[in-house]
């Protein structure tokens, strides 16, 4: 009520005393009680004696005498209150038989001021109104959180060796590595926000003071004090958490000025992480693509030859984020020196009954190209007479050579500086344990006297201009041929040890049958004592394949009065000093 209204109030005032002699109220007791309270009822400890604006005022009593009671408030004279002697409030209060009461008996205003005394029946008490000229109310609350993780990657890439020298013909093999790092990095939690906050009243804030405390549940944080005023009412605050939690914050705001009433705010606020970065990434690198979940390396190899001489550079990309790292590698091409060849001596194949062997020579070209020497100093053989058969370009690897000399020579090859020797007294290899195949009784002749045999004065047939006569067929039960040998005009041939394999390996499983190779003349026919004769080296026991033996010594001559059809048993067994085989006598007589 505002000052203008005083002489109302008085006037109410003196209503409200000729009510009470007219009326007759009760008085309380001697042992009655009061006392107020603020906002609600409440015992004799809540008792409050000091009020602001705008507060709720409740009378409470006790130890009363039932019945019915005037109450009023009055403010007290002089100048001890803004309405000296006025009743501001009053009416009348039933109280039971408890003896107790409660009620809200007024609500302060803005004009009051100083002490006031309320009554009720004969009981009295004074409470005080405090003078406000600032109120503090807060307005919006903002609240804002960030705590982030950062993926962040590195790439490195490397070669081994970096430096690489290759001939030509050659190539160099170069190891890249490339390699990623990972790293996350977590920054701290920030929360962060503004709350604005109203004064109004008569005056300015004094001894301004914000105090905005940060709390997890029951355990304060951080806290924040403001001392200056802002014009706009605006005030930003920021916490920062080097430890952060994810859950719930609470942030309190209690504004105080030294001319006001205090007043207060909470806000809650939820801290999460969040993740920036990339994860997978990819790495591109010259058509090639990996893709990398967390740190690790990728490794691969890359052939260099002559045509990539110089810096070959070669450069890794992190797809994503555009990073890159290169590696360089440097090829030098040179002329690479040649390599000697190699030159030995592999086997010595003597023959039995000529006065010849053959000599196998291997020349080894260690070098990735051809080398060719030709016919001279670095590539001579001796005897000179062989000389101009030896090869001059020799592929790499080995390359084989083979010359048949006297059995009485002594080769030597000189190549690239490596001198081989052969001869029969530096066998290198003989076949002593290698049977090898001897065709005996070759020939034709023709039967002037039509006695199917072989006789003095018949003539043998000439070999034709390749030098054989006939041919031996190696052949199977279903009459494929296997292998075949041509044959002279000797009475005895070497057939070679590769049908000899055949045989060792299968026999009995094969047959060796002639045929001619030059036409047969009316009146001729074919040598009857073709015989095959299998053999070491003497003295090795033999066998023959039919009835008949061919084993002859060399330089042997046939005579045709020994009537050559019949097997050579007489001869055979001159030669021979040991059984032809196991168990069996050497005389002829025996019917070998």
């Amino acid at each position: 009520m505002n000052r203008h209204h005083t002489v109302l109030r008085h006037f109410f005032a003196l209503a409200f005393a000729l009510f009470l002699l007219i009326s007759g109220p009760a008085f309380a007791g001697g042992s009655g009680a009061i006392w107020t309270t603020n906002g609600a009822c409440g015992d004799e400890g809540q008792d409050a004696n000091h009020f602001r604006i705008g507060d709720d005022i409740y009378i409470n009593g006790s130890n009363f005498e039932p019945g019915t009671y005037n109450w009023a408030i009055t403010g007290n004279p002089g100048g001890s209150s803004c309405d000296p002697n006025i009743v501001v409030a009053s009416g009348t209060v039933v109280v039971d038989a408890s003896g107790a009461f409660c009620f809200s008996a007024y609500t302060v205003r803005e004009d009051d001021c100083g002490e006031y005394r309320y009554t009720v029946g004969g009981k009295n008490d004074n409470y005080r109104v405090e003078e406000e000229t600032v109120r503090l109310e807060f307005g919006k609350i903002q609240l804002y959180t960030s705590w982030v993780d950062t993926l962040r990657w590195s790439i490195t890439k490397s070669a081994q060796p970096a430096l690489v020298t290759v001939c030509e013909g050659e190539e160099a093999e170069v190891c890249y590595t490339i390699t990623l790092d990972q790293s996350v990095s977590t920054s701290p939690a920030v929360l962060s926000g503004a709350v604005l906050l109203k004064a109004t009243g008569k005056d300015d804030p004094e001894d301004f003071t914000l105090t905005i405390t940060l709390n997890r549940g029951a355990t304060q944080l951080d806290q924040a004090v403001i001392t200056t005023l802002s014009a706009a009412g605006s005030y930003p605050f920021s916490f920062t958490l080097a430890n952060p939690q994810a859950g719930s914050y609470t942030v309190e705001f209690r504004a105080e000025v030294s001319n006001g009433a205090p007043a207060s705010a909470n806000a809650s606020v939820t801290l999460a992480k969040t993740s920036t970065g990339f994860a997978p990434v990819h790495v591109t690198d010259e058509g090639r693509s990996w893709t990398f979940a967390g740190d690790g390396s990728v490794k691969y190899t890359v052939r260099f030859d002559c045509e990539d001489a110089g810096t070959r550079r070669n450069t890794a990309t992190i797809t994503e984020t555009g990073q890159s790292d290169s590696a360089d590698v440097e090829v030098v091409c040179k002329e690479a020196p040649r390599k000697p060849l190699g030159l030995k001596t592999e086997c010595i194949d003597p023959f039995v009954y000529r006065p010849t062997m053959r000599v196998h020579l291997v020349v080894t070209n260690p070098n990735p190209v051809p080398v060719e020497i030709s016919h001279g100093l670095a590539n001579a053989l001796e005897p000179a007479r062989y000389q101009g058969s030896q090869p001059t370009l020799f592929p790499p690897g080995e390359t084989g050579f083979e010359i048949e000399i006297g059995s009485h020579e002594i080769l030597q090859w000189l190549l690239d500086g490596t001198l081989a020797t052969a001869s029969r007294r530096t066998s290198v290899c003989t076949y002593t344990t290698q049977d090898d195949v001897y065709i005996a009784g070759i020939g034709l002749f023709f039967d002037t006297n039509r006695n199917g045999r072989y006789d003095a004065g018949e003539a043998l047939l000439q070999p034709d201009s390749e030098g054989a006569i006939g041919e031996v067929y190696l052949i199977d039960k279903q009459g494929h041929t296997v292998d075949s040998r041509p044959l002279g005009g000797t009475l005895f041939a070497r057939a070679g040890r590769e049908v000899n394999f055949s045989l060792r390996q299968l026999w009995g499983e094969y047959y060796l049958v002639p045929q001619l190779r030059v036409p047969l003349p009316a009146g001729y026919r074919i040598y009857p004592n073709y015989r095959m004769v299998r053999t070491s080296e003497f003295p090795e026991p033999f066998y023959s394949l039919d009835n008949d033996f061919g084993l002859v010594p060399a330089g042997f001559v046939p005579d045709p009065i020994t009537n050559l059809d019949q097997p050579w048993i007489a001869a055979l067994d001159w030669y021979l000093t040991h059984p032809v085989k196991p168990g069996v006598a050497r005389a002829a007589s025996e019917g070998v």
